[in-house]
């Protein structure tokens, strides 16, 4: 993909929709990893050392190729499959410069700080919003616009909340000629799935495929139903055995990977493949505890991450069945600081890489192509 710098008043941004939208506010591996490593570091300085279970070990590896693309001087938003969203606020002229795949186009500087989005088929939209909890950087939009979200209401009778996992469709709206946000007005509601229990969003796929988390119990503590969603039918699905948390899911087409694992549960975070007949570790190397799923590509290639229970021992990998391949050791991969963390992905091998040098850091991301030999 070719990312350039266009006259930024050459074209125009097609309609503008905002309103109370609520997205999935992962990041990528950086936020599960920590967490994962987090809890467990503080868990061991209170009890003794944990032992875990050894993985499967790799039976090889495969070529991979990395290419690194150009970076224009503008914050990334988000990417899709096909186009990348930009962004660059220039307070002088009041002017905001987005760029999406290889359009460049210009809006006015709003009042209120919307939030720019990127909908599955590369149309920007423009919200103000809060997010909505999900296990990775999945975007709640479909491409009419329509979102997901979580509600949460006490109903008449009932002495329990109850937790709704809703998909709505709101008015368009013009932009607001003030710092007020302006009121929106829901259209519809179609109710996803909902429950006694706290619902977390786990994964919307290209064909709408819904992945949902029912979490019974404390946030530490407690027994998940992991739920598949499809044209208005719900599905339960077993997890692997021993396990009762689902951590994160991914799925494009048919593949489908999941980490397993909950904080401070005796199993550690591991993630799988979905196959006909249940689910089947992805290989972990010998000195490493976990693995944390991050994207599927299309070709059933999975986007990752290992660690050990030292936050700085982390490294990026792909899984192709029970073959690994360690991208911070390939040509093309940052190497200047001492840990990476692939903090967006596509389905198409696209990554956007930062470097974690801890407190201050000032290094410049990575865009990032990850070709499949």
């Amino acid at each position: 993909m070719r990312i350039r710098h266009l006259n930024p008043t050459s074209l125009k941004i097609g309609p503008i929709v905002f309103g109370i939208i609520l997205f999935g506010t992962g990041c990528g591996n950086k936020q599960a990893i920590n967490e994962a490593e987090t809890e467990d570091s503080q868990n061991a300085s209170n009890s003794p050392a944990r032992t875990y279970k050894p993985g499967n070990p790799p039976t090889g590896t495969f070529s991979v190729t990395i290419e690194r693309l150009p970076l224009i001087n503008a914050r990334l938003l988000a990417i899709s499959d096909n186009d990348v969203l930009f962004y660059n606020r220039d307070f002088q002229n009041q002017e905001s410069v987005l760029v999406a795949g290889k359009k460049e186009q210009s809006l006015k500087r709003v009042p209120g700080d919307p939030d720019l989005r990127l909908l599955p088929n590369g149309t920007v939209k423009m919200t103000h919003g809060l997010p909505i909890s999900s296990s990775n950087a999945t975007d709640t939009f479909f491409n009419d616009g329509s979102f997901l979200t979580v509600d949460v209401k006490n109903l008449p009778g009932r002495k329990r909340a109850t937790y709704f996992l809703k998909r709505d469709w709101h008015n368009a709206v013009r932009l607001p000629t003030s710092y007020m946000v302006a009121p929106v007005t829901l259209i519809k509601s179609q109710e996803i799935y909902r429950a006694d229990n706290p619902v977390r969003f786990l994964e919307k796929t290209e064909n709408d495929v819904i992945w949902i988390q029912d979490h019974k119990g404390t946030d530490s503590f407690g027994v998940d139903q992991l739920i598949r969603y499809e044209d208005g039918k719900t599905q339960v699905v077993a997890m692997p055995d021993d396990y009762k948390n689902v951590y994160r899911i991914a799925q494009t087409g048919n593949h489908i990977a999941a980490t397993f694992g909950i904080v401070k549960g005796e199993l550690p975070y591991r993630t799988y493949l979905k196959t006909d007949s249940g689910w089947t570790q992805l290989p972990v190397p010998a000195g490493y505890n976990f693995s944390i799923v991050n994207k599927v590509f299309r070709d059933g290639t999975v986007l990752g991450n290992i660690s050990t229970s030292d936050s700085k021992k982390s490294k990026n990998v792909l899984w192709r069945g029970s073959k690994l391949v360690i991208l911070d050791d390939l040509p093309g991969w940052p190497k200047q600081g001492k840990k990476t963390d692939c903090v967006m992905a596509n389905r198409n091998g696209l990554v956007y890489v930062e470097e974690d040098n801890g407190p201050g850091n000032t290094r410049p991301p990575y865009l990032l192509k990850i070709h499949l030999n």
